[in-house]
């Protein structure tokens, strides 16, 4: 090819052609430049295929991670804690039961996990701007559960300082707090049960407490949901595949039951359940204790909602009521 086109310009020299020379030369000029465009476009093309698969690469990272997370999420203990603390404070126990259960001996203690914030959410931060359309819905979500792990990790901070404060003053003036021996632990727990010194610190720490668990519950939600969203973009996932992945999780489907059922409070805090709106039909949530008004919940969406102090869910739609007996880690499935 290239032989043709110089004995071309030799031919057109020689016969003083010199007019059709210029058009060819200027034509060869405009078809080389259009060449190595073209080449740059699709060199351009292949480098933005290659940092977007990067970016989708990051965000199943991601989703692995924040899977594993809400498996070993601890949320049931913390649950647990807060509620024989409020047993406590309401004089609901005696001593007997704190010989059965020793966590009631450890309350004043910080018994919720550490966080620590993914590398992989910090990398799809800095990714943005080269994340695939499809996925930039989950950037602002990632950038919400950032905010919430960022004031968990505070609260949990300050809860630890005021444990450390609390330990110090308790050895410093009670010689039998440090000890384990079946007099000393008489001791601790008519002093747990009676002091009013321990009980005040106990409430000022259970207020906290509750704040944080609600915090927590959210922040397990929101790592099960954009999970779940990332895993519905890149995998052909229908209904018994995200059931599968939601019992991978260790969370509970929960009951449908007769919408005449009444409710009673259980928890007494704020608490998140993920959900999946498996009808056509939009349905809407309005929760017992709500400043904000109803939840539109649209066909086919999956999400995750907040409740305070209820035991049964009710969704509401133009065909009647659905409702659901929720516990603590419970997911529901709308059909």
């Amino acid at each position: 090819m290239l032989r043709f086109f110089r004995k071309m310009r030799q031919n057109l020299i020689s016969q003083g052609r010199t007019g059709k020379f210029m058009k060819y030369a200027v034509g060869e000029i405009i078809l080389i430049t259009l060449g190595v465009m073209i080449a740059v476009q699709i060199n351009n093309w292949n480098q933005k295929r290659v940092i977007e698969n990067e970016a989708i690469v990051t965000l199943n990272n991601l989703a692995d991670n924040l899977q594993e997370e809400v498996f070993y999420n601890g949320l049931e203990n913390a649950a647990e804690r807060v509620l024989l603390t409020d047993s406590l404070l309401n004089n609901q126990l005696t001593v007997s039961d704190f010989r059965r259960d020793q966590r009631l001996s450890d309350l004043l203690s910080n018994y919720f996990r550490s966080e620590v914030m993914e590398e992989n959410i910090e990398t799809i931060l800095i990714q943005e701007s080269i994340v695939p359309k499809k996925y930039r819905s989950l950037i602002t979500w990632i950038k919400n559960h950032k905010l919430y792990m960022d004031n968990y990790t505070r609260i949990r901070n300050g809860i630890s300082e005021q444990v450390r404060r609390n330990e110090i003053i308790m050895e410093d003036n009670f010689p039998w707090y440090s000890l384990d021996d079946s007099l000393s632990n008489e001791h601790k727990y008519q002093f747990y049960l009676k002091n009013p010194y321990f009980r005040n610190r106990l409430m000022n720490l259970q207020k906290v407490n509750k704040r944080l668990i609600s915090i927590y519950s959210i922040s397990i939600s929101q790592k099960a949901d954009i999970a779940g969203e990332i895993k519905l973009l890149n995998e052909n996932f229908g209904l018994d595949e995200l059931i599968i992945f939601f019992n991978e999780m260790r969370l509970t489907r929960a009951e449908m039951i007769d919408c005449s059922a009444g409710d009673e409070g259980v928890y007494p805090f704020l608490l998140s359940h993920l959900f999946y709106n498996n009808t056509m039909d939009t349905l809407t949530y309005t929760p017992k204790q709500s400043s904000g008004g109803s939840v539109k919940i649209l066909p086919k969406q999956l999400g995750f909602i907040t409740r305070t102090d209820e035991e049964y869910i009710q969704f509401f739609s133009d065909n009647g009521c659905i409702n659901f007996k929720v516990e603590l880690n419970d997911y529901i499935i709308i059909e």
